[in-house]
């Protein structure tokens, strides 16, 4: 019985320390600016499973993170999760979708209305 337990304890960690992921690098400005997107409307969307993202209009997230070779753009910042406390963590635009935590095994994608998100200069 002992081993048993043991055996499931470790699976549940090891499969807790998968999902750990490393914060990206910093991307350095261009010309004192970096790109960015601001939401013009406010989006509330589940990923299917638990968990609720809230982005209200007018936010503005940032990309001031390197993304792994081959994956879209990050923009980082905080938003609402759960509708209780704000996350801090990044997101890529494909088109009009946005994909929440992109290259983790937590990754939700959505697709979003038309001109919900605008791409913008921000200045550092």
């Amino acid at each position: 019985m002992k081993r048993a337990y043991a055996a499931i304890v470790s699976g549940m960690i090891a499969m807790a320390l998968a999902g750990c992921e490393s914060v990206p690098e910093r991307v350095a400005p261009k010309n004192g600016e970096y790109d960015a997107i601001e939401f013009t409307r406010t989006i509330d969307f589940s990923d299917g499973m638990i968990s609720r993202y809230t982005f209200t209009a007018g936010q503005k997230l940032i990309n001031d993170r390197v993304a792994p070779k081959g994956q879209p753009k990050l923009y980082c910042g905080t938003y609402l999760h759960h509708n209780v406390y704000n996350l801090v963590d990044c997101v890529s635009i494909v088109g009009d979708t946005i994909i929440i935590r992109p290259g983790s095994m937590y990754a939700a994608k959505r697709d979003l209305p038309p001109g919900t998100v605008k791409f913008i200069k921000v200045s550092y």
